[in-house]
C-alpha cells in the first residue's frame, strides 16, 4: 500500500450560494472523505470538512461546516499545483 503525505489547507468562509449557483454539501463529519493528499478545513473553525481528497474532486464544491454552520469554498489560490 502506497502512503502519501496528507496536506492542510484552510477553505475560505463565503456568503450562502443561491441554490441554483453551486452545489452544497452538509453532513455529519467529514463532508467527503477519499484517497487523496489533501484535507481541507472550515476557514471559521478550522474543522476538517473535506478529508484526504483530490483538488479534482472538490474544486466547485460549496461545503457548509458541520460545526459552525459557515459556508466554505477553494479559492483558486489552493490549487496545489
Amino acid at each position: 500500500m502506497i502512503q502519501h503525505t496528507v496536506r492542510y489547507a484552510h477553505m475560505r468562509v463565503i456568503s450562502k450560494p443561491p441554490d441554483q449557483i453551486r452545489q452544497t454539501a452538509r453532513n455529519v463529519g467529514p463532508v467527503i472523505k477519499g484517497n487523496g493528499n489533501m484535507t481541507y478545513l472550515c476557514g471559521e473553525c478550522e474543522t476538517s470538512v473535506l478529508e484526504t481528497v483530490e483538488y479534482k474532486q472538490v474544486r466547485d464544491l460549496v461545503v457548509k461546516c458541520k460545526k459552525c454552520g459557515c459556508y466554505n469554498d477553494i479559492p483558486p489560490s489552493h490549487h496545489p499545483h
